[in-house]
């Protein structure tokens, strides 16, 4: 656990990723389960894998808001940029006190790649 972060706080982090995780996987079976009417009036399964792509790139979108929001609220608060969790990745000498002598944006660069492969193949 991070220096100076409540237990309750992390109790809380924890419990929003239960609940969240669980209506994620809840709602992907339920949405891959339903069965409506077609062309020729009989029904049949609901297979559109690019309207699960679109829920998830809304929930990502929608994850993005919130977290740059909480960034800058943090920010304004303490003076500094802060992350949500600290970083406790071994330092490497010479890095400035960055994990692996990464930027936020080269990480995020880095995890956009798999992801871009991820869309592409939906």
């Amino acid at each position: 656990m991070a220096k100076g972060t409540q237990g309750w706080v992390v109790g809380l982090y924890v419990l929003g990723m239960l609940i969240t995780g669980t209506m994620n996987t809840l709602c992907t079976k339920i949405q891959f389960t339903l069965s409506s009417v077609g062309i020729d009036g009989k029904p049949e399964l609901f297979q559109k894998p690019w309207f699960a792509t679109l829920d998830m790139l809304g929930a990502m979108g929608l994850v993005g808001v919130v977290d740059y929001m909480v960034r800058k609220w943090c920010s304004r608060r303490s003076g500094k940029d802060l992350p949500l969790l600290a970083d406790e990745a071994p330092k490497v000498a010479g890095t400035n006190g960055q994990s692996n002598g990464r930027s936020y944006a080269q990480k995020a660069a880095l995890v956009s790649v798999p992801a871009a492969f991820d869309i592409a193949a939906t």
